[in-house]
């Protein structure tokens, strides 16, 4: 700035010079009122330059301070402060399994007892062999859709092997059962300790049949069979009387025997 300030002021001396000779040739040639004007305009023509030169150094001035601050902000890059808010704890949302096993009831089926046998158990020629079986619901609820089958019957084992005896009859009689729940409407219910029970008989004896009874070489079977809504699985009881010591089974002493598997 100081510079161009001393150079405004040697341009405004020149001026200065050129003026006052100008002046002066004006007043030698006794023209007065111009040579005050060429004067005046002189004068004023320094004061505007030396005016325009200060001028302009002060604008150079903020024009340098202004660059100099936006190179200063280039120079040291911004600070930029970012608030990141807490991130918030993962949620872990479990599907609880969906429990795919099937319910069971608590109630079941079971013998209620011993067969029963009428006609005072007799084993004489022209006499069926008559019982009464009896199923009960031995579990804590009630059994719904309770259908059932019972069956007896005479089985000879003279010159057989027993067990497989056994095993023939048993799957025999599974069979039938089956087969005969299929074409059975739908069952009842049976509440806890309920009773549902059937009379069968076999046909008259004969004296043979008697007699092979009594030493054992006929087996009287007995076949208990139930299926129920929500069941476990179905009762399903084989069993074979032991023969009795006298022609008349007393229900109360008879002694049963589980069928061979």
């Amino acid at each position: 700035m100081f510079w161009d300030v001393l150079i405004a002021i040697g341009i405004g001396v020149v001026q200065l010079v050129i003026t006052w000779y100008a002046v002066d040739i004006t007043l030698k040639e006794k023209r007065i009122k111009t040579a005050v004007t060429i004067g005046i305009l002189g004068l004023l023509g320094i004061g505007l330059t030396v005016f325009a030169t200060i001028r302009n150094s002060l604008t150079q001035k903020g024009l340098e301070v202004r660059l100099e601050k936006i190179q200063r902000n280039t120079e040291t890059p911004p600070q930029v402060t970012v608030n990141v808010p807490q991130s918030a704890p993962p949620q872990i949302i479990v599907n609880p399994q969906q429990n795919t096993s099937r319910r069971v009831t608590a109630g079941f089926i079971q013998f209620a007892r011993m067969p029963e046998f009428l006609n005072n158990g007799r084993v004489a020629e022209g006499t069926p062999i008559t019982t009464n079986l009896f199923l009960m619901n031995r579990g804590s609820e009630p059994v719904d859709n309770f259908t059932r089958y019972l069956g007896i019957g005479l089985v000879s084992i003279k010159e057989k092997d027993a067990n497989q005896v056994d095993r023939e009859i048993h799957s025999a009689f599974s069979k039938d059962a089956v087969k005969t729940i299929k074409t059975s409407k739908r069952g009842v219910t049976l509440n806890v300790g309920d009773v549902a029970w059937n009379t069968l008989s076999t046909p008259v004896l004969t004296k043979e049949q008697a007699d092979q009874l009594l030493n054992g070489t006929l087996r009287f079977y007995v076949y208990g069979w139930a299926r129920w809504k929500d069941e476990l699985h179905d009762f399903d009881s084989c069993m074979w009387l032991q023969a009795p010591s006298v022609a008349q089974i007393d229900s109360n002493t008879a002694v049963w025997h589980v069928c061979s598997n």
